[in-house]
């Protein structure tokens, strides 16, 4: 399925569109000729792009580049913000590309602390508004507008286990174990460092993921070693190491109990599938 910019009306007046999904059905997979940016305010699914799954859960931001194909499943309660653009119809200035995560190498998820989301659904309020008016300015404002979003989301990344409540403090520890996966993380030393009890924290994963707390690390890990089967020719044993994992059969029981087969057969079942796409 791909969907493109005359599907949602997006052209040359209206570069940027709001389609809030409340909530987010599972969805088939699916491409589009336009860009798209995911922000997630509550609920958890799985968010599975270019074939790699992600957990998604409140704060979480995603950007999918034009020609990603994507889909969601597993959803519950999950309510998100998609905001279409038209990156050929922007005007091409250094200093909007600069927030937009184009390359390869750069991030294209993370997590933006509470403060930072109120202010974003607040500019895509604005947004959305400018949208169904027509004025000399509209088309200006929904431009400014979209650059102070992209702004607000790059500088409320969540980078380090604090924050004012424990609400603030789980939401930076699930930011960590996506950054960090590939170190110890225990339960009692990662709520340490959070100063907050670990049955807290533990309770608090589970209701914004859905997962107990050592569920939750092993899907992020399995999800990161998946990625790497798909896009590299590392061996199972050092991709395994990599997520951290310590033991490569441990490894290979935890990737089966996630995706219900082997790392082996998915990277050949992924490989047969494109195969057969193009």
């Amino acid at each position: 399925m791909n969907l493109n910019t005359q599907d949602f009306a997006i052209n040359a007046h209206t570069p940027i569109k709001i389609e809030s999904r409340t909530p987010q059905e599972s969805f088939p997979e699916h491409s589009h000729s336009f860009e798209e940016i995911i922000i997630v305010s509550q609920g958890y699914g799985t968010h599975v792009l270019n074939d790699v799954p992600m957990n998604l859960s409140k704060n979480y931001v995603c950007f999918v580049n034009q020609g990603d194909k994507h889909l969601y499943e597993n959803v519950s309660g999950l309510n998100l913000n998609n905001v279409l653009f038209d990156l050929k119809s922007l005007p091409a200035s250094q200093a909007l590309l600069d927030y937009l995560p184009l390359g390869d190498a750069q991030p294209k998820s993370w997590f933006i602390n509470d403060a930072s989301l109120a202010r974003v659904q607040s500019l895509l309020e604005q947004i959305h508004w400018e949208s169904t008016v027509r004025t000399p300015e509209t088309d200006l404002s929904i431009r400014s507008l979209f650059t102070l979003l992209l702004i607000e989301l790059k500088r409320g990344r969540v980078l380090s286990i604090n924050g004012r409540d424990n609400a603030e403090k789980t939401l930076a520890v699930i930011a960590h174990l996506n950054h960090h996966f590939d170190q110890p993380n225990d339960l009692e030393s990662v709520a340490e460092r959070a100063q907050m009890s670990a049955k807290v924290l533990a309770q608090n994963i589970k209701r914004l993921t859905g997962m107990r707390y050592n569920q939750y690390l092993n899907y992020v890990r399995t999800s990161k070693a998946m990625e790497a089967l798909l896009y590299s020719d590392k061996s199972v044993t050092d991709i395994a190491f990599d997520v951290g994992f310590q033991d490569s059969n441990y490894f290979s029981t935890k990737f089966k109990q996630v995706f219900q087969r082997t790392p082996m057969a998915a990277r050949y079942d992924i490989a047969l599938k494109n195969s057969r796409r193009h």
